[in-house]
């Protein structure tokens, strides 16, 4: 049934699957994951693994000669390896020892076949998956045998990325089966990965050490420097430790440097920890340290700084149509040119009739403004500066009153 329907979605003797053809070639993998769902509610979990195995086996091999625009193939992969651990979680509940050995060997053989190399996620995900079967010792210790066999000490990315991704798998294991003394020395061991330090800082947090976190939020901005987004994590957390231990001018100094990085949700958490007399000399010094920051336009519209919206749509005249509504009362004339020179710019460099419909949207946002007068004006000047565009002619003409 699979590979009928996989047949019928290929175009051709290409043997390709086309995008629109790419949910009908895979009908068979989803009927044959809807009898796997089936066989889990009957208990029967280790033919819903194999049946799973097979959906996957056949989706992945038609990702290589078929259009995955919509992610329909990546669904159904997805999908399939969700069923292989939710059929192992739920079968281990009732297992004999020879089953789980079973389900173990059945598991591992197919993960570490050779097709898995390209896909280590899937691989991953395999053998995450495994860490329920790890009951047994006997089975958990070839399990380990297995991961610690897989790391490599080379540096090249791939092989780095594969020693977290192992870590983590442990990392469960330990999680599924040990102390939390266990997991916590494992952390530590392995902090310079920063997965684990966030873990770490998280438990610190659930048990109100904050001075504990703040020292392991220290540690890490300085070890992860030649990482930005992770630093601004580690601010994070350190912003709420002072929160919580009244650090006033800390958690002051940390909200406007993840402000000065474009994270507006720290804006409310800047302007609270000052007082409203402080506020607006605050703010003005806060709106000239962001001028190139997206945070920027945000903050002018939440703190209905008129003069210095009408100075940011000067400096970019084509974002008058999404910030005329907060500046038209008092500078009604100003927005008027911008609205004119927007239209005009646009008009100049447009050379489709996509661009046209762009424009032509553009003069009916200024109408909408209030502009009717300068618009139809407006109108008239272009119909006379491109007579030699007819589909600009059409558009402009189709929006005439």
């Amino acid at each position: 049934m699979i590979v009928k329907h996989l047949k019928w979605g290929q175009e051709g003797r290409s043997g390709f699957i086309p995008r629109h053809r790419a949910s009908k070639a895979l009908k068979g993998v989803y009927a044959t994951l809807q009898h796997a769902e089936e066989h889990i509610d009957k208990e029967d979990n280790i033919t819903a693994i194999e049946l799973s195995f097979l959906c996957l086996q056949y989706a992945l091999e038609a990702l290589q000669y078929g259009d995955d625009s919509d992610g329909h193939f990546g669904d159904a992969i997805r999908e399939s390896l969700e069923l292989i651990s939710q059929a192992i979680e739920e079968g281990a509940n009732f297992w004999s020892k020879e089953q789980y050995e079973r389900v173990y060997e059945l598991v591992i053989q197919k993960a570490m076949q050779h097709e898995f190399d390209d896909w280590v996620e899937c691989r991953i995900q395999l053998l995450n998956a495994c860490v329920s079967l790890c009951l047994y010792d006997e089975i958990e210790k070839q399990f380990k045998t297995l991961i610690y066999s897989m790391a490599s000490s080379s540096d090249d990315w791939n092989a780095q990325y594969i020693n977290k991704e192992l870590k983590q798998v442990e990392l469960h294991l330990l999680q599924n089966k040990y102390s939390s003394k266990e997991v916590e020395a494992f952390l530590e061991k392995h902090i310079e990965d920063y997965h684990m330090r966030e873990q770490i800082i998280q438990s610190a947090i659930n048990h109100g050490e904050y001075e504990k976190v703040l020292q392991l939020t220290t540690d890490g901005i300085q070890q992860d420097q030649q990482l930005p987004g992770i630093v601004s994590m580690w601010k994070r957390y350190a912003f709420k430790a002072h929160q919580h231990l009244g650090h006033t001018e800390e958690m002051r100094e940390l909200a406007l440097e993840l402000m000065q990085k474009g994270e507006y949700d720290f804006y409310k958490e800047f302007k609270a920890l000052h007082s409203t007399e402080q506020w607006p000399e605050v703010l003005e010094e806060l709106l000239n340290s962001l001028p190139n920051s997206n945070l920027y336009a945000r903050l002018i519209v939440e703190e209905q700084q008129s003069k210095r919206i009408l100075d940011y749509c000067k400096e970019y005249p084509t974002r008058i149509g999404h910030y005329y509504q907060f500046i038209k009362e008092q500078y009604y004339e100003e927005v008027c040119a911008l609205f004119i020179d927007a239209i005009t710019i646009d008009a100049q460099s447009s050379s489709n009739r996509k661009n046209y419909k762009d424009v032509c949207r553009s003069i009916n946002v200024m109408r909408e403004a209030g502009y009717t007068v300068e618009a139809e004006r407006l109108i008239t000047d272009l119909l006379q500066t491109y007579p030699k565009r007819p589909a600009f002619i059409e558009e402009l003409k189709n929006i005439m009153k």
